[in-house]
């Protein structure tokens, strides 16, 4: 006996929460296997050249196979951008510092040390100009990209058309930061997502497109990125 797959019914147009999360698991399950196949001790190399491509383009193809049922989901998801966007590269790298000081007097304020994200981590071990381009692409375009079409795509425009702007860019904002729970390390880090995501949200609902938010998202990933391997070269150096 055979059982026909119809995933969404026909009446179904319009984004539903259900899509985000199914995107998002596909490609959180995607890097899952991925992890498993190259064993337990993943190197930095592996994490930027297999890991992260794979998490990202399997949610990203998802969010795209999605949108091709339909042309009003692909036409709600705001796939445009205008040459003003670019300022969001530079607000992004401002949030970035911004933030940045926020956390540094936070922890110094509390005389602790913060611990550091397993992305973050292996961005900083990774070696060689192909792992850097790698990092660079990963953690500066390709990670913006999922996640903008997961939390400011699909989740804050669901939430827009049901409980309005307040709750939409507060509550995608809230689960856009809550997803990086899956890394133990990143809690000093949520409340810090938290704003992003605000800000991001806020920049989606304004333009009605997702070119500013993503481009504030790499910049804002990018300008970490690139700090990092500043303090990698300075300690070679040094």
């Amino acid at each position: 006996m055979s059982f026909p797959i119809e995933p969404f019914e026909p009446e179904d147009r319009l984004w539903r929460i259900r899509h985000a999360v199914l995107a998002f698991a596909m490609g959180f399950l995607a890097a899952g296997i991925a992890q498993v196949a190259l064993g337990p001790d993943l190197s930095a190399s592996e994490i930027f050249r297999v890991v992260v491509p794979t998490q990202t383009l399997v949610t990203i193809g998802a969010v795209v196979w999605m949108a091709a049922l339909s042309a009003d989901r692909r036409s709600e998801l705001g796939l445009s951008a205008a040459p003003e966007d670019l300022t969001g590269l530079a607000v992004g790298a401002g949030l970035q510092v911004a933030l940045s000081l926020v956390i540094a007097l936070v922890v110094t304020l509390l005389n602790f040390e913060a611990p550091e994200q397993e992305i973050v981590t292996a961005a900083d071990e990774a070696i060689g100009a192909l792992d850097r381009a790698l990092v660079v692409l990963g953690a500066g375009l390709l990670a913006p990209a999922a996640e903008e079409l997961l939390f400011r795509g699909i989740l804050l425009r669901v939430l827009l058309r049901r409980y309005g702007s307040r709750w939409a860019v507060y509550g995608s904002s809230a689960v856009f930061a809550a997803v990086h729970f899956f890394d133990p390390n990143a809690v000093l880090a949520i409340p810090v997502l938290y704003v992003v995501g605000i800000v991001l949200a806020r920049q989606a609902i304004k333009t009605g497109r997702l070119g500013r938010p993503f481009l504030t998202h790499a910049g804002f990933n990018l300008l970490s990125v690139l700090a990092l391997f500043i303090v990698e070269a300075e300690g070679a150096l040094g």
